[in-house]
Formats: C-alpha cells, structure tokens, sequence
C-alpha cells in the first residue's frame, strides 16, 4: 500500500476519536506529515472530510501560539486544505470554519503569525501565506497587540520582498495580503516601508 494513503488512513482513524491523549496527537502528526508530504492537489482531491485535518489545525496551530513548535506537522495540514496552484484555493466551507477559527481563537491566530517567522523553512511560510490569503477578509478585519502586527508585517516582507528566492507568484499573494491590511484602520499603521517595493 502506498506510504501517503496508509498513513492517511492511519491519521483518518485517530482523529475519529474525540478523546486524544498526548500519544495519540504525535502519532497524528506523524501520519499527517506521511499523507500530505505529495502534492496537494493530488491528495485533496481525494479526501472527502476535512473534519479532522481542520481539528488537527485548530489544536496545533493553538499548541504554536502558546510556544509549542509543531511546524512541519502543521505544514503538511495546510497543504491539505489550501491547493497551491496559479492561485491559492480552498473548499468554501473549509474558508469559512477557519475564519471562524481566526475570530473565536486568539491562540489560532498567534500560530498562524508565528508560522511567517524567517527560521520557518520556505514550504511552511508559503503554506501560511495562503491560509491567510484564503481568509483574509477576516484576517485583518479586527485588530491585534500592536507588537504583534509589527512583527507580522516584518516578516512577510522578510518572506514576499527580501528573500530572492522567492519569484512573482509569492509577491502577488504578498499584494493581495497588503491591500486587505490598508482596507483595515489597525493594520494599515503597521505597514513596513519595505512591502510597499511589491507596486514597483
């Protein structure tokens, strides 16, 4: 049996359970690193319920905002709700459970911004990139501890300006995320010079 399918299956059966112990979470992570290390427009489009991957978020970006750094196994989660393609998609009801997430979990929110830090590898900043470029209506439609904005937007510049290994697919999500923040009153004093370099 393929490694990604057994290991989906494996990730699929644990997190049926509604009461997880600490072994049972790292066992899921585990599996979830093994079923969503493919492309993820080749595992997404068999996964049917995103129920327990959206769990699996919920929990550990909550456990990354709190000082608990699962980021690969993190990763491997959003890589199954968010495709990659031309342009970053997601399900609709996926976009809305996560919005919902970013509004009712501060510590949701707080793993996501911790995920854009630069020791973060490539895969993982752009896998965040496009979970908030999914929601980020609701992203940047309420405000947040002011030292947190700062270092968000200085590491998304770090992320879609500065580093020359990224090209003109990263700089465009980088636009995309820079217009949601100027719409917003908060957001918009926190703006770092740098980003404004993406409209050349």
């Amino acid at each position: 049996m393929d490694v990604s399918v057994a290991s989906y299956e494996s990730f699929t059966a644990i997190m049926a359970s509604d009461d997880l112990t600490d072994q049972h979470w790292e066992a899921a992570r585990l599996a979830v690193c093994g079923a969503f290390r493919e492309a993820a427009e080749v595992t997404q489009s068999t996964l049917g319920n995103l129920k327990g991957v959206l769990r699996f978020l919920d929990y550990h970006l909550g456990l990354q905002g709190a000082g608990q750094d699962h980021g690969s196994a993190v990763g491997s989660a959003m890589d199954a709700v968010i495709v990659k393609s031309d342009k970053f998609q997601a399900d609709p009801l996926t976009v809305e459970y996560i919005k919902g997430l970013i509004r009712d979990s501060q510590s949701f929110a707080n793993g996501v911004r911790l995920m854009m830090h630069p020791d973060n590898t490539f895969e993982l900043r752009l896998s965040t990139t496009g979970l908030v470029v999914v929601t980020s209506d609701q992203w940047f439609s309420f405000p947040v501890p002011a030292e947190d904005m700062s270092e968000f937007c200085e590491h998304l510049a770090v992320f879609v300006v500065d580093d020359a290994l990224h090209g003109e697919y990263v700089q465009r999500c980088g636009v995309i995320i820079l217009f949601e923040m100027l719409r917003s009153p908060e957001w918009r004093e926190h703006i770092v010079p740098r980003l404004w370099s993406m409209f050349a």
